[in-house]
């Protein structure tokens, strides 16, 4: 049966507690702190040569993602994302 949740935060609030020592080893030793496509060397110079060989580049914290589709207000029960049936669009 799993603990209830007061107890776990008791049991990690408690800088005695063992439980929390074991808690923070385990999260530490899965915890990588790494990139995916390199190491944080390899991924900045990938980035300045991105930016280098494309002057029109726009950093991605500078853009905005593309809208959804529209949805159609006669159909959102059956969650249809477009409908070329009718057009009561949002």
């Amino acid at each position: 049966m799993p603990w209830p949740p007061q107890e776990i935060r008791d049991r990690l609030l408690d800088p005695s507690s063992d439980f929390q020592k074991k808690m923070i080893e385990y999260l530490e030793s899965v915890h990588m702190g790494e990139f995916s496509t390199g190491t944080m060397e390899q991924v900045q110079a990938d980035i300045e040569n991105a930016e280098a060989s494309d002057k029109k580049r726009v950093p991605p914290i500078l853009t905005l993602p593309e809208p959804g589709p529209e949805i159609c207000l006669a159909h959102v029960d059956v969650k249809v994302q477009s409908c070329h049936q009718c057009s009561q669009l949002i």
